[in-house]
């Protein structure tokens, strides 16, 4: 088993242990083991520059720990929430060998916004991350089954400045049984939604809990959300956020193949051909700014003395004639001249 403890290390001089006994299959451990690194590296990073050292985290859908021990080798408490005991088995390894039971909690129990049973239907050893949970109907039995509930029924009183959340479709659930700890503490919400569909239903939700989309990170698409409270009126007006969250949609690995995406993916993309027509029309009204300007600056010249006094030399070299009266043609373009000054 100590073949399977690999060690992370950062610039900050923070380092810890991760067991990884199945890093030739899982998805995430396979990452963490090649990358020598956290998993989302880059969103945990920027975790914890947006909040206050010593500060109280949920984590919920631990998995093996990865949010969780870099939290904790930074110094936060972490309330952990993970259904699936060989996950937590695993998680646990690392907890303790880094002696982080006194900075990580873990409840051992599915989220939702009510007290009711799940299972997993089969299990993914390719993506263990990747499993979700199935609800059993009152009529159903089962013997091996996930207790679920609300994380407000735990009444938490610890100050929480920040939830990270992914249950793999179960996130707009879980907002709705954490309304009154939100609405308590107002922590930034980093929420995992890989569809438009889930997107739209976690977006209502923080929206009537006076929430605004700012940022999206990694190709699981995971959304921070601000509350506006918390905002600064010019970060307001920068955020065209729900627009940028569903466009950046389109980079991600996952297919959007639903209704839905299909409509806004036809609304974006006219979207954006209305701003190439846009920066064209710009473009072509700059360019006819230029042609009158210029066309401005021809007709001054022409009715300097100078532009006068050689256009007529011009014709005299032309005509002898024009050349004998050149004197006269002059003392008329002078007199044009003083009329032109005159009427300006």
């Amino acid at each position: 088993m100590q073949d399977d403890f690999y060690e992370l290390s950062f610039e900050n001089g923070i380092k810890y242990k991760m067991y990884l006994p199945f890093k030739d299959s899982d998805y995430i451990q396979k990452t963490i083991f090649h990358t020598k690194a956290p998993y989302e590296i880059e969103m945990l990073k920027d975790m914890i520059t947006r909040i206050k050292p010593n500060s109280n985290i949920l984590d919920i859908g631990m998995n093996i720990a990865n949010h969780s021990l870099f939290l904790a080798a930074h110094n936060f408490k972490i309330y952990a929430f993970e259904p699936n005991k060989k996950m937590i088995d695993i998680a646990r390894k690392s907890i303790t060998i880094n002696g982080f039971e006194n900075r990580i909690l873990i409840y051992e129990m599915g989220v939702s916004d009510k007290e009711e049973r799940a299972y997993y239907e089969k299990e993914k050893p390719g993506n263990y991350g990747g499993m979700s949970l199935t609800l059993l109907n009152e009529e159903e039995r089962k013997d091996d089954y996930i207790e679920c509930k609300s994380i407000d029924s735990l009444n938490i009183q610890d100050e929480i400045s920040l939830i990270k959340l992914d249950i793999e479709g179960m996130e707009d659930k879980a907002l709705r049984g954490l309304k009154a700890l939100i609405l308590k503490n107002h922590p930034l919400i980093y929420v995992e939604a890989n569809y438009v569909s889930d997107l739209i239903k976690v977006d209502r939700i923080l929206s009537s809990y006076n929430y605004i989309h700012m940022d999206i990170f990694g190709s699981s698409p995971t959304h921070l959300y601000y509350p506006i409270e918390k905002l600064s009126h010019n970060e307001l007006f920068k955020n065209i956020a729900y627009k940028t969250a569903l466009s950046r949609l389109e980079w991600t690995n996952y297919k959007q193949n639903n209704f839905i995406h299909n409509h806004l993916s036809n609304i974006l993309n006219l979207d954006k051909k209305l701003e190439k027509e846009i920066l064209n029309i710009k473009n072509l009204l700059n360019k006819d700014k230029e042609i009158k300007e210029l066309k401005n600056t021809i007709a001054r010249n022409q009715k300097m003395l100078c532009f006068r006094w050689g256009k007529s030399l011009l014709r005299a070299v032309k005509n002898p004639l024009r050349f004998i009266i050149l004197p006269l043609t002059w003392i008329n373009d002078y007199k044009e001249f003083k009329r032109d000054l005159n009427k300006d």
